[in-house]
């Protein structure tokens, strides 16, 4: 998505003093002894000294200083790549433009996530880019090496000289529950750190478009255009999530933001610091989460699991003998629930291995072995259009 350059007016309030203020002046000395004798009892409530209402600032404390402010020189062109069809009126890239002046220049935020100064972001912050440079919370600049960039998540991991700083704590996102306070942390239209409150608004968010792998946290904290990258954080001040996205109209935070869960970040993390690449199984089919509808439906036997509606051809699902209208209930000896589980399940497995699947074909139960393949650009476009076309 390309991004969008926006304009804020800042307004400074001001008064005029008048005949109104002068006669409050000439009251001065019976308004002073009103307010010693309202401090006084003040002093004297219990209630006075009592602590403030609890805050969120020992969160932002712990967390604020691994959220970094991301420079990167390049193309203009910078949305996620993407083979899904994206609803891009929509979906607004939390990307900052610069100014005219500067419209090479893109802002984003990212987070210090391991030591040696690695660095998570979202890969079209990045993408394409011929000089990257982040910025600490202290002011300090440093120019960043990429990594690597993984496109089915939309991630970057950059390598900035940062020994010293300690990198973010990691939180657990498999535990949060809608209705939990979240805070956003990031650089959102390059005026400096800024952080946003809001809640976990659903988990497991999928099907929007923007990336190949989507399992998306959805949070109502203001996510702006420059947030890309930043950090989603619980109470504790814990990682659990990097900004993405946010559906917009206008190109403005609307409550509806979404970051991807911090485990799925460090699982590309760890694998492009270690290989430069993620590597990811293959088999070569769509699928829909079975529901009582689509079990009333197609009349299937299986009450859970995932129905195939669209298989690449001579891909390996195809090879083993998967059809439509097959329900996967197993793999490898883990029962499925839903297609995200499925997905996770076969993008975690290693390219060349053989994976035992339970499958119902109406009122049969059968076994199949199918071989993962490796995950490649040409085979997601294959399965994208596929299972377009079976929405459409």
């Amino acid at each position: 998505m390309r991004p969008t350059t926006h304009s804020i007016a800042l307004t400074l309030f001001g008064f005029t003093a008048g005949a109104a203020v002068v006669s409050a002046l000439d009251q001065l000395p019976s308004i002073k002894g009103a307010a010693d004798a309202d401090h006084q009892a003040q002093e004297a409530s219990p209630v006075a000294n009592q602590p403030s209402a609890p805050g969120f600032a020992d969160a932002v404390v712990a967390a604020a200083p691994a959220v970094v402010k991301v420079y990167a020189k390049g193309s203009v062109d910078s949305g996620p790549r993407s083979s899904r069809p994206a609803r891009s009126e929509m979906l607004a890239s939390t990307l900052s433009g610069a100014q005219p002046h500067r419209a090479q220049t893109r802002l984003g935020s990212g987070v210090v996530i391991a030591s040696q100064g690695l660095i998570a972001t979202n890969g079209h912050v990045v993408r394409d880019c011929d000089e990257i440079k982040v910025e600490l919370v202290d002011g300090r600049m440093l120019s960043a090496e990429l990594l690597g960039i993984d496109d089915a998540t939309d991630l970057a991991v950059l390598r900035a000289p940062l020994p010293e700083l300690a990198p973010i704590a990691l939180g657990d996102p498999s535990k949060l529950r809608v209705g939990d306070v979240v805070l956003a942390i990031g650089h959102p239209y390059g005026i400096g750190q800024t952080v946003s409150l809001g809640i976990v608004s659903a988990t497991g968010r999928s099907r929007l478009g923007l990336t190949e792998i989507e399992d998306f946290i959805q949070t109502d904290a203001a996510i702006n255009p420059g947030n890309s990258g930043g950090a989603l954080v619980d109470t504790a001040g814990r990682l659990v999530g990097i900004a993405t996205a946010g559906l917009s109209e206008s190109g403005h935070a609307e409550g509806v933001g979404f970051a991807i869960p911090s485990t799925l970040v460090m699982q590309v993390v760890e694998s492009i610091a270690d290989h430069g690449q993620v590597d990811r199984g293959w088999i070569g089919l769509g699928g829909r989460s079975v529901t009582h509808e689509l079990e009333r439906r197609f009349g299937l036997r299986a009450s859970s699991g995932v129905l195939v509606s669209s298989l690449v051809e001579n891909g390996p699902a195809a090879a083993a003998g998967l059809r439509a209208g097959d329900v996967i209930t197993a793999f490898a000896g883990t029962e499925i629930t839903d297609a995200s589980q499925l997905r996770e399940l076969i993008t975690a497995t290693p390219p060349q291995r053989e994976v035992p699947l339970v499958v119902w074909r109406g009122s049969e139960r059968i076994e199949v072995s199918v071989r993962a393949a490796e995950w490649i650009a040409a085979d997601r476009r294959d399965i994208a259009s596929a299972a377009r076309a079976e929405r459409e």
